[in-house]
């Protein structure tokens, strides 16, 4: 009987370690190219131009339709399949009086790791100079990363203006580890759909 049972569990241990391995050998490649340094300068550039395109038509509602959002500038995708999506619209209840800034993160063919969308939010926040305690971030149930921010008519000329530096690729690898802190320090709320 011991043998048995060792024997299950031994095969259950031997299919555990052959799932991570399979994980990590599908997904791996995926990992390394969307961590890229290239790739983070190439998302830096599409949230500059993305949270630009959202200030000139605030107010305007984000499409869902596919074909509109491939022409909408506002919707960013990048070459590793990673698509922001930015919204600026003038706040009501207690942000009345304020802009308020929604953007969001995905990978175009389904489901985001937390490691991949919770990362790029901070680091869309990092290149916009945003203060991410100023608002809050989730996640959705279908893995949507979210985040959004107030800015009062000051805050939001002064956004508008900045010049949004973008890191060099050499400068990049040092900031995610700030990064990777940020992201495990803030309270991600979870979103329903």
């Amino acid at each position: 009987m011991v043998w048995i049972v060792m024997g299950i569990v031994t095969l259950v241990l031997f299919g555990g370690v052959m799932l991570v391995v399979f994980v990590m050998l599908a997904k791996g490649p995926l990992f390394r190219r969307i961590f890229a340094d290239s790739h983070f300068v190439e998302c830096a550039q599409g949230a500059r131009s993305a949270a630009r395109a959202a200030c000139r038509r605030k107010g305007e509602a984000l499409s869902s339709d596919e074909d509109e959002m491939e022409r909408d500038d506002r919707v960013f995708r990048s070459s590793q399949g990673l698509t922001l999506q930015y919204a600026v619209r003038e706040g009501d209840g207690e942000d009345t009086g304020q802009c308020v800034h929604h953007y969001s993160i995905s990978l175009t063919s389904g489901y985001t790791p937390h490691a991949i969308g919770g990362t790029f939010v901070v680091w869309v926040a990092r290149i916009l100079e945003v203060d991410l305690s100023m608002g809050w971030v989730g996640v959705s149930p279908k893995r949507v990363h979210h985040a959004e921010f107030a800015l009062d008519a000051q805050e939001q000329r002064q956004f508008e203006e900045t010049r949004c530096e973008l890191p060099s690729e050499a400068e990049v690898r040092h900031l995610q580890g700030e990064n990777r802190a940020l992201r495990d320090s803030l309270d991600w709320e979870s979103l329903e759909d």
